[in-house]
């Protein structure tokens, strides 16, 4: 089980960071693994309550899923990093963000798995 699991969230941060700050050492600020890890950061400051600072990495991680998928939405992370952000606009109250970004993504996910999806 991971910290974020067990809401040890002090714990999780400063792991993240280092992983995000050596990936992009290693693989450049555009790699499939920085945007998971900028994800996963993202996602941690969602449970914390935090979608101010999700928000921009969440954009930064989409962006690069994106161009990880050819400038298309193929990457199977986009819709996820989509709803991600829905759900941090949400929080902000930016009601027709998140209604913007939850449509996207829940129509790349009906076009790869189809309506009779669960």
């Amino acid at each position: 089980m991971n910290y974020i699991a067990q809401e040890k969230y002090n714990d999780a941060e400063p792991l993240l960071k280092q992983a995000l700050y050596i990936h992009k050492i290693e693989l450049g600020n555009n790699h499939q693994d920085v945007a998971t890890i900028t994800n996963n950061l993202a996602e941690l400051y969602l449970h914390q309550g935090k979608p101010y600072d999700a928000e921009p990495l969440l954009k930064e991680a989409l962006d690069i899923f994106r161009k990880e998928g050819e400038g298309n939405d193929h990457h199977p992370h986009v819709s996820l990093c989509l709803n991600n952000l829905g759900g941090a606009c949400s929080d902000q109250r930016k009601f027709s963000d998140a209604e913007s970004y939850y449509l996207e993504a829940l129509k790349l996910r009906r076009n790869k798995l189809g309506i009779e999806h669960p």
